[in-house]
């Protein structure tokens, strides 16, 4: 592979990261207010104490903060709400049906890292975890319990 062709691979896997990190927080945000949950998605959150170069290299890239949760939310809403980026690889049942060619095994790096960087962010992280495993512990959750749980991105 010549200079050239890695780095627009090495670009297309940071791209593929940083958009589908952001799909996978508005996964998360489409599913919390469909079940009534109050929150936002922020774009570059430390950007602020952080600036914008060393946010985008070493920062969050996208985070959703939770303003309410009204007590009649439905536990299990939550957890699935926790599970909703699992939605991010639908396109990959057509590769296990068949219908489609697996993107790994061709002979296209940008396309493979593309695709490895979209695996990645399938991932559940750390406070995905936490929100399901403590969904019981989150009904009436304000701003008032944000540093207890949501804040380290």
């Amino acid at each position: 592979m010549n200079p050239t062709a890695g780095a627009v691979a090495l670009g297309c896997l940071l791209g593929s990261v940083a958009v589908d990190v952001c799909v996978h927080e508005a996964l998360h945000v489409c599913f919390l207010r469909a079940i009534g949950v109050s929150c936002w998605m922020e774009y570059l959150p430390n950007r602020a104490t952080t600036g914008v170069a060393v946010g985008l290299l070493g920062g969050s890239w996208a985070r959703v903060t939770l303003s309410e949760i009204p007590e009649a939310t439905s536990v299990r809403g939550l957890r699935l709400a926790t599970l909703s980026l699992l939605l991010m690889l639908t396109p990959f049942s057509l590769v296990a049906l068949g219908a489609a060619p697996d993107p790994t095994t061709l002979e296209n790096p940008s396309l493979q890292l593309a695709t490895v960087g979209w695996f990645a962010t399938v991932l559940p992280s750390p406070q995905d975890f936490a929100m399901f495993w403590r969904a019981n512990d989150l009904h009436g959750y304000t701003d008032a319990y944000r540093g207890e749980w949501f804040e380290t991105a």
